[in-house]
């Protein structure tokens, strides 16, 4: 049996310059020729076994959000092989708009659950495990609009790990201020990782995410350009800050 829950060779996502209703049938044909697409993610292999935490590092536009969207499958890679064995749960602040204000909390769960293929049995059959954990116990019928940013961000984080999934992915949505929640959520992983399940957590730098994964993922113009292990991480921040000194 593999240990791979995510695996993908040399996968490439590009797009098509322009919008098809403006073209004409010279652009048309130089697209299909393949002059007029522009190309995003580049050369992504990528490998997570069971039991791991991952962070993908990288500035903004480097290509994060993309290659989440890609593993979720909620994005098609336009060449290369992805193959993803497991239930996926992915929180972005995509997904975060999509929810509703005007419906409450409880319905909110429900969608947001439907949306990766959790049934409303399972929600219903951890609903205080739930709110309990995302600190809004008594909350179940507040409309979705009066919570703050963080509180939606630690209600759904709450769902994904009570709910039956294989692979959770969360796209720089981590309620960062709240050090209480982040402690319980550090050890609700290390959980989960002993079950043989996975996390990927997106950043803008290793610092808010340190204390959550085993390695990290450094990405550049959407290309995956360095992977290395916590332990490497800290000795290279360590060196760089010491040759400042």
């Amino acid at each position: 049996m593999t240990t791979e829950l995510i695996s993908s060779k040399k996968v490439e996502k590009s797009f098509l310059f322009g919008s098809f209703q403006d073209w004409s049938l010279t652009d048309l044909l130089k697209s299909i020729l393949g002059h007029e697409k522009h190309v995003v993610l580049k050369d992504i292999d990528l490998s997570v076994r069971k039991g791991e935490c991952i962070g993908i590092v990288g500035e903004q536009d480097s290509g994060k959000t993309l290659l989440m969207k890609l593993i979720s499958g909620s994005s098609l890679c336009t060449k290369g092989l992805r193959e993803v064995n497991g239930k996926v749960f992915f929180l972005s602040n995509s997904g975060l708009q999509s929810l509703h204000p005007e419906l409450t909390v409880k319905e909110n769960l429900y969608f947001y659950g439907s949306l990766s293929y959790i049934s409303k049995i399972e929600i219903s059959d951890h609903f205080e495990e739930i709110l309990n954990f995302s600190q809004l116990v008594g909350s179940a019928n507040r409309k979705f609009k009066n919570l703050s940013r963080g509180e939606k961000l630690k209600l759904i984080l709450s769902l994904a790990v009570f709910v039956s999934v294989d692979i959770i992915l969360i796209d720089e949505a981590l309620p960062l201020q709240d050090k209480d929640f982040l402690d319980k959520l550090q050890f609700k992983i290390s959980e989960f990782k002993k079950a043989g399940k996975a996390f990927i957590i997106t950043a803008t730098s290793t610092n808010p995410i340190k204390g959550f994964c085993d390695r990290f993922l450094f990405m550049k113009n959407g290309r995956l350009v360095e992977d290395l292990s916590q332990c490497q991480t800290n000795t290279l921040a360590h060196n760089i800050t010491s040759s400042a000194d």
